[in-house]
């Protein structure tokens, strides 16, 4: 079932395949209206140097988002008009339902990786803000480990900031918004719990650092189970 954009969705944008000569650059904006098949959008900008592009109508872009299933959602339209209502928005047309891609979030490889990351969790009560150690990851989302005494629970919404190891030694940064999908404690006796998330609001160029240090950390893993293997054999 195709979850159409909603009010207040972030989308990004990434010019027609006719167009990428001039662009391949990515796009971000956010839903602002909804109207008769069209959609009114903030002023797109430029993920990587934050600055507003000013579209020409009738040029023609791919639009995607994800859903609250974590799903990825695709489709292609073209600026219909800009107005000035408070602020400058931009009108897309909105297809038919037919005419949308979804990809599902499981298509994301989910890979065992220890990371670090700070949790802030957004509730006026519970002002949580502590550091976990992630169990896995994917660009879909992630799992941790924290402390029961967080009491955590599924519907949470919480933002995230990681720093991602590369194979080159550097680190990357990066920051998302998520919603804790489970909370289970593997061990009664202990006072750990594993709590999986989804996001629900990151970056592609954010998303594209995650799937990059899953793709190098899978590298690593068939890189090491030969060599175990090969022990096995020889013992």
């Amino acid at each position: 079932m195709i979850a159409l954009p909603r009010l207040g969705q972030v989308i990004w944008l990434r010019p027609h395949a006719a167009d990428l000569q001039k662009s391949n650059r990515t796009y971000k904006s956010r839903i602002a209206d909804l109207d008769n098949g069209m959609a009114a959008m903030e002023v797109p900008t430029d993920e990587q140097t934050g600055r507003p592009i000013f579209l020409t109508q009738g040029s023609k872009w791919l639009v995607w988002y994800f859903g609250s299933d974590g799903s990825r959602y695709e489709f292609q339209t073209e600026v219909v008009e800009k107005r000035n209502e408070n602020i400058p928005l931009v009108f897309i047309q909105i297809p038919e339902k037919s005419q949308f891609t979804r990809t599902q979030r499981r298509n994301f490889v989910r890979v065992d990786v220890n990371v670090e990351v700070a949790v802030k969790v957004e509730d006026n009560v519970r002002s949580y803000h502590f550091l976990a150690f992630t169990r896995d990851l994917s660009g879909g989302g992630l799992a941790i480990t924290c402390p029961d005494t967080y009491r955590l629970a599924p519907g949470d919404r919480v933002r995230m900031w990681m720093v991602l190891p590369t194979r080159s030694g550097s680190v990357e940064h990066v920051t998302a918004a998520g919603e804790c999908t489970r909370v289970h404690k593997p061990d009664p006796d202990k006072s750990l719990q594993w709590v999986s998330i989804k996001f629900v609001e990151i970056s592609e160029n954010d998303r594209a650092k995650i799937i990059r240090t899953c793709f190098e950390r899978q590298l690593e893993l068939h890189k090491v189970l030969p060599e175990t293997d090969q022990k096995e054999q020889s013992g």
